[in-house]
């Protein structure tokens, strides 16, 4: 899911429904920038190991991007985890640019969930709204593609050098119908969790956004 975000191979590492409806149905990785490994190396130096959130600990799976001025992706999941299976994902996204507005994004994201329910997804659903401080813009939205079902909050908010988003994700695969619905029932108690989770001062961002 990113307006701001590049696309890359859907499905390959398996960071679909979230990734690939931001970018436009391809899953969501960077593309390829003109940066050096040495760029990359001190960019992810910088970050740290690993995240805590909805009480659990992420491990930074991959990073990418983080030369000043460039675009920016750095994704953790818990680290017995890999991108191929992980049940929950915070990712830490920036996109230089003077001119990027986050209520475009995310209303760009939701007319993809919109879309994506119109071509078959009959679980896709969205909703955008405005933080209570009116400076960060959130999209709550759930997909499924292949025995997977996923939830997915972002948060937008701009810098002085571009547009931030925050990702919050959870995810089941194959599950009973039980367990679907109880996975669907469960985002309306942990939705304010997730999205004051999102609104911490303390998540990573990229050198360059600041």
């Amino acid at each position: 899911m990113t307006p701001h975000e590049s696309e890359g191979a859907a499905l390959g590492r398996v960071r679909l429904t979230a990734l690939a409806l931001l970018a436009g149905i391809g899953a969501m990785t960077l593309a390829a920038t003109d940066i050096s490994t040495p760029t990359q190396a001190q960019a992810a130096q910088s970050l740290p190991r690993s995240v805590t959130v909805l009480g659990k600990t992420l491990t930074l799976k991959d990073s990418q991007g983080g030369a000043p001025g460039g675009k920016f992706i750095a994704e953790y999941i818990p680290g017995d985890e890999s991108f191929d299976n992980w049940t929950l994902m915070f990712a830490s996204r920036f996109e230089p640019g003077a001119g990027l507005d986050p209520m475009a994004s995310a209303a760009a994201a939701a007319n993809r969930i919109s879309a994506r329910k119109q071509s078959g997804d009959l679980l896709a659903n969205s909703a955008v709204f405005k933080s209570a401080d009116g400076k960060s813009v959130v999209i709550d939205f759930l997909s499924s593609e292949g025995g997977i079902i996923e939830h997915n909050v972002f948060r937008y908010f701009r810098t002085p050098k571009g547009l931030v988003s925050f990702q919050i994700a959870r995810r089941i695969y194959k599950a009973e119908q039980s367990d679907i619905q109880a996975f669907i029932k469960s985002i309306k108690t942990k939705r304010n969790q997730i999205v004051s989770e999102l609104m911490r001062a303390d998540l990573p961002v990229s050198e360059g956004a600041r």
